[in-house]
C-alpha cells in the first residue's frame, strides 16, 4: 500500500523514529532515495528527489533506532560507472534495549 495507507494501519515509518542522523550526506538530504537515470550511469546522486523507499515498523518500542540509506556511494559503482539500481536501499538497525 502507499505510506499513507500503512500509517493508517499504525505503522510507523522509520525514518521519522530515528533518534541520531548519522554523518552520510543523504540523511542531510532527507533520506531521498529515488531515483537515479534508467541507464543507471549517472555521475553523482544529484538525481535523488523523492524518499520513496521505506520500512515500517509496527507494535515495536524502540529506543534506539538508526537508519542508512545505501547504493549511494560513488566508490560502489559497477566497473562501467553504473548505480546498482535506480533507487537507493534502505538499512535500519534497532535496539529495543539498553545494550550498545
Amino acid at each position: 500500500g502507499t505510506p499513507y495507507q500503512m500509517l493508517s494501519l499504525d505503522f510507523a515509518d522509520a525514518w521519522t523514529l530515528r533518534t541520531s542522523p548519522n554523518k552520510k550526506k543523504n540523511h542531510e538530504k532527507g533520506g531521498k532515495t529515488c531515483c537515479f537515470s534508467e541507464t543507471l550511469d549517472d555521475p553523482d546522486t544529484l538525481a535523488l528527489q523523492e524518499r520513496l523507499d521505506h520500512i515500517w515498523i509496527q507494535g515495536l518500542f524502540p529506543n534506539k533506532v538508526k537508519v542508512n540509506p545505501v547504493g549511494d556511494d560513488l566508490d560502489a559503482r559497477t566497473a562501467d560507472g553504473l548505480f546498482p539500481s535506480d533507487h537507493l536501499g534502505v538499512f535500519v538497525r534497532i535496539s529495543l534495549d539498553n545494550a550498545p
